[in-house]
């Protein structure tokens, strides 16, 4: 696959379309399309207003250009920020990739939305019935609301991945795929199917009692199903051998099986199929796994590309939130294939599991006054609100009002006694500026998880992405900054004082009724700890003291708070915008480290509509030495000049 490069040109006056078609889209949408009506000829491709279709910027794109719409690391060009497609069928360019993450809208109604050159697509909701699929070989649809399989998949397909959805059977799968994620789903039961070409097979964290009558063959290199509870394991002889020749997976071995408990099928069921007990992967592993190894050949199969049953979800299409890594996994394929398997396959959704490690030194006696009564507590999403590297997020009700659920992906003694220890620090949190505490629930305690305070209008990040300036203006913008600074003050003037060290924009929370709040205290350390120089927090917000590794205070937060301030200029991720001078290409994360760090490079912010008290007071934050930056009580008295003197005549 080609380097990336997409580049933006000059946006162009706009050009005002009457009865635009993408108006039922609504305001604040910014439409990718190669529309030659809207682009001026054919081959070239625009982003437009969703309402007037007027040209908001012009796009020219090579070959083997990777669509994204905000920037995602290395070699990957950004396009101009957009939120919705339009029709992309008259592309010139090879348009082998997509993604499409925060995007609203995408009209697949359109007989032929995509260029036939489109092999890969990545996060989508849900589709018309009738869709007509290009010829793709990469399709990823995690963490969505897909209740099956959707219908008419194209026969190219190789690699499909359709974790964290909620899907209950795999029928419909197009015939040659080779690679099949599926974990976090509904799966109960696996049964009569040929995956004779899969190579790849992941099912983990499903309800997965019996897998059956499903045909394997040498060419599988991948099996997992970690926290299964398989009680009918039923596979042919060359199945059987298949599955046999599998190491057991490792962190140096890239291949081979990945199990959490044990299988032993029942003796008589299996001799009701004119089976053999047979002991899989022994000697390989301290779990015992004993399946049903029925004769050659097994009777007839469903093929997994044939199916009456296969139906799609209908509806709008949403774009989700994350999973960029997941599909850096698919571009950088040889580079990350391990680190593919482990985002996608080791993801843990809470079940009530007896095979984890017993609790050794998880001191709970602070918490148990916290505990919450299992019976009032009730999870009611299907898929996480939010996810990260580290935990999840999901909707919840306790006592019937709505409340948020976070949980940590990573059950080692290490990584939860970590987070008992910000569960701690939240308790002793009052502020109408920081997320309430509600309470925590465990079964076991390896299992902690705590429950908060509800916001309805999710993270800064998603609010910027999915609105405009005319839509989210600065007067509303003001009262979230405000918010904010009042938020770092109550954190500031703790005794000791405690910094957060992962302020960003999705660590600032919004509702329609309570406002603005901080969140996500899981880095956040008091400020007695002397000598502190861990380099904690996401990269694009760190402070230089920070990235260098030196000592810092709660001025590293103030920095961070500089960040956001240009995030609410440009409404862009930071840096994002920013390239090498030489190359035309975005800067490398090491690239960018190093720059913030040497004081040659800054967050930009947008020069026209931007006030200029926000791009000042960002500036300051923003100081290479920390003690040119001004406190978060000076960033109250400095707010409060600017609403007496700015705000009352805007």
């Amino acid at each position: 696959m080609q380097r990336l490069a997409l580049f933006a040109a000059l946006v162009l006056p706009s050009i005002a379309i009457a009865a635009c078609e993408y108006a039922s889209y609504g305001e604040g949408f910014r439409v990718f399309t190669s529309d030659s009506r809207f682009c001026g000829s054919k081959g070239y491709s625009c982003v437009v207003d969703a309402t007037t279709c007027a040209i908001l910027a012009n796009v020219t794109q090579e070959d083997g250009a990777f669509v994204s719409p905000y920037y995602i690391g290395k070699d990957v060009r950004q396009l101009p920020y957009f939120n919705a497609i339009g029709d992309l069928a008259s592309s010139s360019a090879n348009m082998p990739w997509l993604l499409l993450a925060n995007i609203g809208h995408i009209d697949l109604n359109l007989t032929s939305s995509f260029p036939l050159t489109l092999k890969t697509i990545c996060h989508i909701d849900a589709f018309p019935p009738n869709f007509e699929w290009p010829n793709l070989l990469n399709l990823t649809l995690d963490g969505n609301a897909l209740q099956a399989i959707p219908s008419g998949l194209p026969t190219s397909l190789e690699y499909l991945n359709i974790t964290g959805n909620g899907i209950s059977d795999l029928n419909g799968l197009p015939p040659h795929l080779k690679e099949l994620y599926a974990p976090n789903n509904s799966l109960a039961s696996v049964t009569n199917y040929n995956w004779t070409s899969i190579t790849e097979l992941a099912m983990s964290n499903n309800p997965l009692t019996t897998f059956a009558n499903v045909q394997l063959s040498k060419n599988i290199q991948y099996f997992s199903c970690r926290h299964c509870k398989l009680t009918n394991f039923t596979v042919n002889q060359a199945t059987y051998e298949a599955l046999d020749q599998l190491p057991n997976f490792n962190d140096t071995n890239s291949t081979g099986f990945r199990m959490t408990t044990g299988i032993n099928v029942d003796k008589a069921a299996c001799a009701s199929v004119n089976g053999t007990l047979r002991a899989l992967w022994a000697g390989k592993s301290k779990l015992s796994f004993v399946v049903c190894v029925t004769p050659n050949p097994l009777p007839p199969t469903v093929d997994s590309a044939v199916s009456d049953n296969a139906t799609a979800s209908t509806g709008l299409v949403v774009g989700c939130v994350v999973g960029a890594v997941a599909v850096l996994g698919v571009i950088i394929f040889v580079v990350f294939r391990y680190k593919k398997r482990s985002a996608q396959d080791t993801t843990f959704y809470y079940t009530n599991h007896t095979d984890y490690q017993a609790d050794t030194g998880l001191n709970v006696d602070d918490l148990r006054s916290h505990k919450l009564d299992n019976a009032d507590l009730k999870v009611v999403s299907k898929k996480p609100l939010a996810s990260g590297a580290f935990g999840e997020v999901w909707l919840g009700t306790y006592c019937g009002e709505k409340v948020a659920v976070k949980r940590i992906k990573d059950r080692r003694i290490e990584s939860v006694k970590k987070f008992i220890d910000e569960i701690k620090l939240m308790i002793t949190m009052d502020s109408e500026f920081v997320v309430k505490f509600v309470g925590v629930s465990w079964r076991r305690p390896i299992e902690m998880e705590v429950v908060v305070e509800y916001m309805d209008l999710g993270d800064l990040r998603n609010f910027l992405m999915t609105r405009t300036s005319a839509t989210y203006n600065w007067t509303d913008k003001f009262t979230t900054i405000m918010r904010i600074v009042r938020g770092l003050v109550y954190l500031h003037t703790f005794e000791p004082p405690i910094i957060h060290r992962d302020l960003k924009s999705r660590n600032v929370l919004l509702d329609s009724q309570k406002g603005t709040k901080l969140t996500d205290f899981g880095t956040s350390r008091e400020a007695a700890d002397a000598g502190m120089t861990n380099g904690i927090g996401t990269y694009q917000w760190m402070a230089p003291e920070i990235i260098m590794g030196t000592e810092y205070t709660i001025a590293a937060d103030v920095y961070s708070f500089g960040v956001i301030l240009s995030e609410m200029s440009t409404h862009d991720v930071p840096y994002g915008d920013i390239k090498n001078p030489t190359t035309g290409r975005s800067y490398t994360q090491q690239a960018i480290m190093s720059k913030v760090a040497s004081g040659e490079l800054r967050p930009t912010f947008e020069q026209y509509e931007t006030p200029a008290w926000v791009r000042d007071l960002g500036m300051q934050c923003l100081a290479q030495d920390p003690s040119d930056r001004p406190t978060s009580l000076m960033l109250t008295t400095i707010l409060l000049r600017v609403k007496a003197e700015y705000m009352a005549t805007n």
